[in-house]
């Protein structure tokens, strides 16, 4: 599809974003004014609209590509991603189920894309709660054994545990993505600071919280992490200052319990949610509660 080459060839020459997926639009648009039925061209323009923000265009666009006949998993499973941004959990459930029923028709060799149906799959039961994510992620690990995205939602389900030795399970699955991804992904660090919090590694827990926050991840959550790890290590000071930064940069859509946020980046599917930040929350504030004396920045 020459408009992917063409954002890719003029993104080297300084374009901006927002131009250069306009310019592949009319790409599209024009492909589909001469096949109107084209899969592929109402695939990419689908995605191109979701990365302007078009989100209702999008679905009515990904809609149509589900509906030519043919394993469209890809499809169904951009449908789903769009339907969750748009918070419509039920059709994205449903969409994102059918990309995964139909991903296990697809070639053998085609291991990746497989994978990635099931892992969003897996995400979205991961945000509902449901047990059976545990599963869905580790059939797409099976399906493809470097989907390291899959590890970290992985992880991000053995933190649901209450026990010490499912956060150590995290920990090892956060750590494999991470090293996998040569430490710049800003989720997984913040993944690896949560399970590093709950195995009572304070000062691991704060260095990757602090490396995600540099790396653009949601500050809230991170030094929400880094005010219970401080608080863990008996200062009060740190641990109150950090807890007062989370509360200041609280995000406007994630306040109360149920509210939540989806993102759809390079086909992988995240959920970030109101309940977790909450939990994150009282943990910190209880922390710093209960420590007696506090002490003195250095």
């Amino acid at each position: 599809m020459t408009a992917w080459k063409l954002i890719e060839q003029k993104r080297k020459m300084g374009a901006s974003n927002t131009s250069l997926l306009q310019e592949a639009l009319t790409h599209c648009n024009k492909a589909l004014e001469i096949t109107p039925g084209e899969f592929s061209a109402l695939n990419y323009k689908g995605i191109i609209l979701k990365r302007l923000g078009r989100y209702d265009e999008a679905v009515e666009v990904a809609e149509r590509a589900v509906a030519i006949p043919g394993d469209r998993y890809s499809a169904w499973g951009n449908l789903g991603a769009y339907y969750a941004i748009k918070g419509d959990i039920e059709k994205a459930e449903d969409a994102l189920r059918t990309s995964a029923q139909l991903a296990d028709n697809v070639k053998e060799g085609d291991r990746r894309h497989r994978a990635m149906a099931w892992s969003n799959l897996a995400a979205l039961e991961l945000h509902l709660g449901r047990e059976t994510a545990v599963g869905l992620v580790s059939q797409a690990i099976d399906f493809d054994n470097e989907n390291y995205d899959a590890r970290i939602l992985i992880a991000r389900a053995w933190l649901s545990g209450s026990d010490d030795p499912s956060w150590k399970r995290a920990v090892r699955y956060a750590g494999l993505a991470d090293a996998f991804r040569k430490g710049k992904d800003a989720r997984c660090k913040r993944i690896l600071a949560i399970a590093l919090l709950r195995t009572g590694d304070w000062t691991g827990a704060i260095e990757q919280a602090q490396i995600a926050i540099k790396k653009g991840d949601i500050r809230t959550v991170n030094d929400l992490v880094i005010s219970t790890a401080h608080a863990g290590l008996g200062d009060d000071v740190r641990a109150r200052a950090a807890l007062q930064r989370a509360m200041d940069a609280w995000p406007e859509d994630l306040v109360s319990d149920g509210a939540f946020r989806a993102s759809y980046d390079n086909g992988v599917l995240w959920f970030d949610s109101a309940t977790e930040l909450n939990r994150l929350r009282v943990e910190a504030e209880q922390a710093t509660q209960t420590l007696q004396t506090p002490t003195q920045t250095p």
